[in-house]
Parts: C-alpha cells; structure tokens; sequence
C-alpha cells in the first residue's frame, strides 16, 4: 500500500433479508466484519458467476467454488450495480463487492458444510436515503 492509498471502510449489504441469524450463509455481524480487517486472513479475488436460489458460484482463478448465502436476490442486484469482481474471506465466511464508499459484505457458508436455513420470518430491510444505488446503506462499519 502506498501512502497515499487509505483502506476502503466496509458497508453493510443493504436492503435484503433480515432473519436475525449471525452464522454463515446470514448476516454479517459487526465483530465478524471488524475481524476481516484485523485478522484478514487469506484473502482471495474472484468473479461471481451465478448467485440464484441460495447458492453463490465464484470463480477464484482457476477454481469454481460454490457457497450458500440465504438472500441471493440482493447479492445479485449488488453486482449488477457494483460488478461481479468480489474478494472472498473464507476465514471469517465474507464475500465482499467493492462499492463507491468500501466494501458490501456478505456472509457466506461453505457448501461442504451444514448450512442452517433461517430461523423465522425473514424481513426485507428498507433502503436508506444515502444508499445511492441500489445495494448499500452507506452506513460504515468500525
């Protein structure tokens, strides 16, 4: 990093679902996202190549690599608007689409592991009125 770069401050995803539940394939805690950034970990490129039904396909160079994440429907309309370039952290279960602001994360769950579907009725969370374009509230996390 040179010293004119800074960082990109992470976002939260946005509209979308809201089921209350923290574990892989959710929502992303704020721990969870604090963590990315402190302890990153392997952090990998790649491109979403499909997102429906539940299911996220990433390539990561030469790699196909499917997950689970529970509101498919704003992951895509995120990389319509933003690009379908992510960085992954499977350490801390992250897919990130780079926005205008930082980073929309998204939690994801390994395919080769249990996946918990959501716990009750599952919310659709408004937009806020500095989202811009769709996907983002624009709020930061520390």
């Amino acid at each position: 990093m040179t010293g004119d770069e800074r960082p990109m401050p992470e976002i939260d995803s946005g509209p979308g679902k809201r089921c209350g539940w923290y574990g892989p394939g959710h929502e992303v805690h704020w721990i969870q996202n604090r963590k990315s950034r402190e302890e990153p970990g392997l952090v990998e490129e790649g491109v979403v190549i499909h997102a429906e039904a539940g299911f996220v396909t990433v390539r990561v160079g030469s790699e196909v690599r499917r997950y689970r994440h529970h509101d498919t429907e704003t992951l895509r309309e995120t990389l319509r608007d933003w690009g379908e370039r992510v960085v992954i952290q499977e350490r801390w279960s992250l897919l990130k689409v780079r926005g205008p602001e930082g980073f929309f994360c998204f939690s994801i769950a390994r395919t080769d592991r249990p996946f918990s579907h959501c716990p009750g009725p599952v919310r659709r969370r408004g937009r806020s009125r500095r989202a811009g374009r769709r996907g983002g509230t624009g709020r930061r996390r520390a």
